[in-house]
């Protein structure tokens, strides 16, 4: 795959090799014309929406598909969907290029250094070897660790150390994280594929189907006489305006709203003045912040209020969703708490398989556990607890909602305390 840093030279030189003929203007000559850069060069919408010029980039210089992913280097996820990208990359040789763009989350605290490495390393023509060694040791990125990697790709690692230490890259990696922010981009890993969002680590189908939509859509626009840039400015703008007319539509409602507890998850008195609704995600990790404050806050409240526990699977993590059907599974043999309790204990590590493990040591009965499992028994009741919390205005985890009132997220157990004891108080 071709990046920005090929010189323009080896470029000419291969179209010259293959026959492709050359538009110059002006009289002919005898004598070669002189390369220029423009080959090796992606030319993006003109207003540059993204923000992608200067961006490391790879793939086909021309390609009608431009994937933007938004990454962190220390996020797990972003590491888990390499893989995909390159088979993409792999499937779609003339279609696709992808641009990177530094979105380092702020719980991370390595992450900012490392993005400002890796643009170091883009500037030294490095980039996508150094961002491949970051991904693959996302648990060893200290300043040592990002100077031996700078040695190992043949980098300057005198440069290196004086863009970190005068921070050089600072003021661009906060540009590509308001460039994010302007298009609604607030986690990693993101996607937009001319526009069109793919949030998480995602297989790799529901890229490619989305990839050749847009390769036929902007085919159709080049047909028409646009030029490339042009078609994709057109892509954009559709794409971008339908995403912002969604969250428009999914904005959270001011006052309450009215949720069916139904078969979900429940503890407390059904006739309860007061409810907590929760709505989570097994590999969210503020999720799982929350589930330790409930395990301290709800034995005080259990007598007097409902707490209800709804399923609510982001899609970012294919293994959210099992974990989703095996909670439910576990609160119908009366062990939801523990079996919740070591998922989250495992979030990072867990996957389907490790679902069995958890759920034996949790001391379920593992003969009706596996055939609730294989048969799916749940998948249904995962799907009317995601249809609920997209009714409320659900977009993100842990959400909660006191007598249908939105509350916040991750709340500290004094909050949540004060929000339980005022509801009881009214």
């Amino acid at each position: 795959m071709r990046n920005s840093k090929v010189p323009a030279v080896a470029m000419w030189a291969a179209l010259v090799a293959v026959g492709v003929p050359l538009a110059l203007g002006g009289c002919k000559s005898q004598e070669a014309p002189k390369p220029t850069t423009e080959a090796t060069t992606p030319q993006f919408d003109p207003q540059d929406r993204l923000g992608l010029a200067g961006a490391p980039w790879k793939g086909a210089v021309n390609g009608v598909v431009t994937i933007v992913e938004y990454s962190s280097y220390q996020c797990p996820f972003c590491g888990k969907v390499q893989p995909t990208l390159k088979q993409l990359a792999e499937a779609f040789p003339n279609d696709v290029r992808l641009v990177f763009k530094q979105h380092p989350l702020p719980n991370q605290q390595n992450a900012g250094p490392a993005a400002e490495a890796a643009l170091e390393a883009h500037a030294q023509g490095k980039f996508w070897e150094f961002h491949d060694l970051l991904l693959a040791n996302q648990r060893a990125l200290s300043r040592a660790d990002l100077e031996r990697y700078a040695e190992q790709v043949g980098m300057n690692v005198e440069g290196l150390r004086k863009a970190l230490d005068e921070g050089t890259y600072k003021a661009r990696v906060q540009e590509d994280l308001a460039s994010a922010g302007k298009v609604g981009i607030r986690g990693t890993p993101n996607f937009l594929i001319n526009g069109r969002n793919v949030v998480g680590a995602q297989p790799f189908d529901n890229f490619a189907s989305i990839v050749r939509e847009e390769v036929e859509a902007m085919k159709k626009l080049m047909a028409e006489g646009k030029t490339q840039p042009e078609a994709l400015a057109a892509r954009l703008e559709t794409n971008l305006a339908a995403r912002a007319a969604q969250a428009q539509a999914q904005q959270e409602p001011t006052g309450p709203v009215k949720i069916d507890v139904g078969d979900s998850v429940s503890f407390g008195p059904a006739d309860a003045k007061v409810t907590l609704v929760e709505f989570s995600d097994y590999k969210c990790g503020f999720c799982g912040r929350l589930s330790s404050t409930l395990a301290e806050v709800k034995p005080d409240y259990v007598k007097r209020v409902r707490f209800v526990k709804k399923q609510f699977p982001l899609g970012r993590w294919p293994e959210s969703l099992k974990a989703a059907e095996a909670a439910l599974a576990a609160h119908a043999q009366g062990k939801h708490d523990a079996f919740s309790a070591l998922v989250y204990e495992n979030q990072r590590t867990f996957n389907d398989e490790m679902l069995f493990e958890l759920a034996q040591k949790a001391g379920l009965d593992m003969k009706r556990f596996r055939k609730e499992m294989e048969t799916g028994k749940w998948a249904e009741q995962v799907r009317k607890d995601q249809e609920a919390g997209r009714t409320a205005g659900v977009r993100g985890t842990p959400a909660l909602y006191l007598n249908g009132m939105r509350i916040g997220g991750a709340l500290p157990a004094d909050q949540l305390r004060a929000a339980l004891d005022k509801a009881l108080a009214e």
